[in-house]
């Protein structure tokens, strides 16, 4: 997965938990049934579920990516180049 895929998804899943949240707390102020509510909470559950999954894939990625900066970093702008172009 690449980084825009990775930031689009921690933003879809984002969405989706405030949007389940925003359900939970309006349907709280009606009367529904303990079905729909248990529903919505496993729902709510999920969502966060994913979101934090999506987070650490997030920071996974942005860990590797200082990784292999700071290795760029260390070999220098010439064999850097060097090495890309044999590539």
């Amino acid at each position: 997965m690449n980084h825009e895929n990775l930031i689009s998804t921690f933003v879809k899943k984002f969405q989706e938990h405030n949007d389940l949240e925003a359900k939970v707390k309006k349907r709280s102020l009606y009367h529904f049934s303990p079905l729909n509510s248990f529903l919505v909470r496993l729902q709510v559950t999920q969502a966060n579920k994913d979101y934090n999954k999506t987070e650490d894939h997030l920071k996974a990625l942005q860990s590797v990516g200082q990784i292999i900066g700071e290795v760029l970093k260390k070999t220098g702008e010439n064999k850097c180049k060097v090495s890309l172009i044999s590539v």
